[in-house]
């Protein structure tokens, strides 16, 4: 290869290099980290309670109409497809996110669109009573930074399950289960002229890690 083939090759490496977005680790302080780890648990145990209400056999249709409303505002994209930039730059659309569902008797966990996962959910009639419940604390990992301003998590959380039929308990498991999360950081001003940085967190895919 002749000498200017191989600068020629040099220089076009080196511009390729600095053209790349810079992408690196955002450092969050400890009291960040916290912050986000409390509203990421609020939005998990606002999901569990709104389970519970549209997989009851006592609740009125229109309750669970604002329940599963209100579970779908939880989650990016809101049970539909979605646009999500990623550390790039670059705008991706997205299947609406799902969640996984398990069994003590199935090997394997079955993906299913939210949508659809709240309505079998409500339209369940194999037992006469569900209930859902958080099993263990919600654990924050992986924090990372993505596009400008935002960033991504993995939470870690046991949710129980109770199903009873005339009042006797037919099934019950205790799943782990992960799920992503998206966070926004704002500034928002205050009255007195400080800012206050608030954390915006939407729930991404759920997966299944054990079932017992």
């Amino acid at each position: 290869m002749s000498k200017r083939k191989s600068l020629y090759r040099h220089l076009l490496f080196a511009i390729l290099v600095l053209a790349a977005p810079a992408v690196q680790a955002q450092v969050l302080s400890q009291e960040d980290k916290e912050e986000l780890q409390i509203r990421t648990k609020q939005k998990i145990e606002d999901l569990q309670g709104h389970l519970s209400t549209i997989a009851s056999r006592s609740v009125s249709p229109a309750l669970k109409d604002i329940a599963t409303r209100s579970a779908l505002k939880l989650f990016i994209g809101k049970g539909d497809s979605y646009y999500y930039e990623d550390a790039y730059g670059k705008r991706t659309l997205h299947d609406p996110v799902i969640m996984q569902v398990s069994s003590k008797y199935r090997a394997t966990p079955i993906n299913r669109p939210m949508k659809q996962y709240l309505n079998s959910l409500r339209n369940m009639t194999r037992y006469s009573k569900v209930v859902i419940e958080n099993a263990d604390v919600v654990r924050v990992d992986n924090i990372r930074e993505t596009a400008e301003g935002k960033y991504e998590a993995v939470a870690y959380f046991c949710q129980k399950f109770c199903g009873y039929r005339d009042g006797k308990l037919i099934y019950n498991d205790v799943t782990e289960k992960k799920v992503k999360v998206y966070v926004e950081r704002e500034e928002v001003a205050m009255p007195d002229g400080e800012t206050q940085v608030i954390w915006l967190v939407l729930l991404g895919d759920i997966y299944v890690v054990s079932t017992q």
